[in-house]
């Protein structure tokens, strides 16, 4: 991991030499190049079904934002390239193996390859005020996207989004209603077997379509007081994990809200009262025997600016999660831990802490180290009913380098 970092710290320093005459360049043509590099480590020292377990993942993103009308005669006509390599990744089964609903649900399964994370072409009428944007994307891109301090960890799987390393046809309209409200609709194809295409393909097959609806709202003073309220259909064949019985999809709905409690305050030269944000994630299912196994998750904490007046960037929080499975995914268990002889006795409900950071090495170069405790582990994503879940730690690690920012 660190040999890995270090060769991508090198080869931006080398480049920096030259960085600022080739960002006046790129401009020039209305070009912004995207790239950087991102790891993840993770593991559970003894939390979930088989303890012991370690994941890494190493990811480098590129692409780059054109403005075409800085070369075309035509006014808000921009386009958004952006691939995904992923160099190496080890135990691609780390989430099955753990099996729990809340840490190791986000752990993602990444084959080792290239894949178009996004291609669209984006066109602004009336002033920007109407946006249309068409092409290869993902829904996690626009709706429902993460309030916590540390992002991959807060997006709740019960959404009906592809994972965002992959991508598939589809398109958003977004109408800004006044200067704080805006009103968003989407729709995509639904690839249930994504982590198999390069999202190149023209034909894609798909299985149903996913459709998103939300309203945002961000207060024009304070960029951390905003919230998103929507709404989700997922119209693909499931079948209930209980019964086997299939159904046409699942739908639901999710509140996001972030709102500032206090400001910082300097105490002497060196610290200072930090400033705390309070935010919420809340997402619910209409469809009690979606396939995905989840009642509802809720995610809610604290996030708090640094303390340390020389590290104005870094960042803190803690964050409790409740994800409740729904009853018949919580028969299904009993069942299948019946069958080996084990009394299943785990309550659907999970819950979560965590403590977390960004640390801000450069303004290029974040660590983000976390650590959860869990109780009433569940074994939602286990293939194995051999043994029983264990409340217990976990821990990871994640950092990003924005090479992009050095031009």
């Amino acid at each position: 991991m660190l040999r890995f970092t270090a060769v991508i710290v090198a080869s931006g320093l080398f480049g920096q030499v030259y960085a600022g005459e080739i960002a006046n360049d790129l401009n020039d043509y209305g070009i912004s190049p995207i790239l950087n590099a991102s790891f993840l480590h993770l593991e559970n020292p003894s939390l979930g079904q088989t303890t012991g377990q370690t994941e890494n993942v190493y990811i480098i993103n590129y692409g780059a934002n054109i403005d075409l009308s800085k070369t075309l005669p035509v006014k808000d006509l921009n386009v958004h390239f952006e691939m995904a390599y992923i160099p190496n990744i080890t135990n691609k089964t780390f989430g099955s193996t753990v099996g729990d609903s809340i840490f190791a649900d986000p752990s993602p399964y990444i084959p080792n390859k290239s894949e178009l994370q996004q291609f669209t072409v984006k066109k602004g009428f009336l002033d920007h005020k109407i946006v249309v944007e068409a092409g290869k994307s993902s829904p996690s891109s626009y709706f429902a996207k993460p309030l916590c301090n540390l992002l991959y960890s807060c997006q709740s799987p019960l959404l009906p989004s592809n994972p965002s390393l992959f991508s598939s046809w589809g398109g958003t309209l977004d109408y800004m209603i006044n200067s704080e409200y805006d009103l968003r609709v989407g729709g995509w194809n639904y690839i249930a077997e994504f982590p198999f295409q390069s999202g190149w393909e023209m034909n894609e097959q798909s299985t149903g379509r996913t459709y998103m609806a939300s309203l945002f709202y961000q207060d024009q003073k304070e960029r951390n007081n905003f919230g998103e309220v929507g709404f989700f259909r997922r119209s693909a064949p499931e079948t209930n994990p209980l019964t086997g019985e299939q159904n046409s999809g699942y739908s639901g709905f999710y509140i996001n809200r972030k709102i500032p409690i206090s400001k910082s305050h300097e105490i002497n030269k060196t610290f200072k009262v930090p400033g705390t944000t309070f935010f919420e994630q809340f997402t619910y299912s209409f469809d009690k025997g979606n396939a995905k196994g989840l009642l509802f998750t809720n995610t809610m904490g604290l996030t708090f600016d640094s303390f340390i007046n020389s590290r104005p960037m870094d960042s803190y929080s803690i964050t409790l999660k409740n994800y409740q499975v729904t009853k018949d995914k919580q028969n299904q268990l009993v069942n299948n831990y019946a069958l080996n002889g084990l009394n299943y006795n785990v309550d659907r409900m999970q819950t979560l802490v965590q403590l977390d950071a960004n640390l801000f090495v450069s303004p290029q170069f974040i660590i983000s180290p976390y650590i959860v405790y869990s109780w009433n582990t569940s074994s939602k994503n286990s293939y194995d009913f051999s043994k029983l879940p264990r409340d217990g730690v976990g821990f990871g690690l994640m950092g990003i380098i924005f090479l992009d920012k050095l031009f």
